[in-house]
């Protein structure tokens, strides 16, 4: 495992093309997608994710302007979801964050929790970040409350930002964490 920040509990590791798999399979599962937008899964071939992650397989050791890592439990000893960062800006330090528990049975026992903690450390200490951007779907009570408490700040709501598949629409609520407020030290992280 190429692991770039582990806890006791959950490691962080690079994407292989073996865990394209489990992608496929995490983004096609409505009851994961759901507080994303995607009621009835994203409907994404196995071929478009090779083709959206072949730069990231090969290019292991350059910072790209997306990257997505598997979220692997010591515990349940099995990937149970990604991280991701995006709309990386090395020249203002700042990117986006995504995760996703992807395993129904990992979900709700502080592995999303903890995995943010580590992976928020590693963005800010390992590529230098200052200021980390997530949004949530005000009606995704456990993601929002969950980046509040970690120290995230509401910045904007977009109003009507979504209309899924279903014809329901979303608002969103864009917030941001910057280095200097960040002092959750909770985790114990490896490098």
């Amino acid at each position: 495992m190429n692991i770039i920040a582990e806890t006791s509990r959950i490691s962080i590791k690079m994407l292989e093309e073996s865990d394209l798999e489990l992608i496929h399979k995490w983004w096609n599962d409505g009851r994961v997608t759901k507080h994303m937008g995607f009621p009835n899964g994203m409907k994404v071939t196995k071929e478009k994710l090779h083709h959206r992650f072949k730069e990231q397989i090969e290019e292991k050791n350059k910072i790209l302007n997306t990257r997505i890592y598997i979220i692997y439990s010591k515990e349940m000893k099995k990937p149970i979801g990604e991280l991701q960062y995006g709309e990386a800006d090395m020249d203002k330090k700042k990117c986006r964050l995504g995760i996703k528990i992807g395993e129904l049975d990992a979900q709700g026992k502080g592995n999303g929790k903890e995995a943010l903690i580590c992976f928020i450390q590693y963005l800010f200490n390992k590529l230098k970040m200052q200021l980390i951007e997530i949004d949530s779907f005000p009606e995704n009570e456990r993601a929002y409350n969950l980046y509040m408490r970690i120290g995230f700040k509401e910045v904007e709501i977009l109003k009507k930002f979504w209309t899924d598949e279903t014809n329901k629409i979303h608002d969103l609520v864009m917030m941001e964490l910057k280095k200097g407020d960040w002092k959750f030290s909770e985790v114990k992280i490896k490098y």
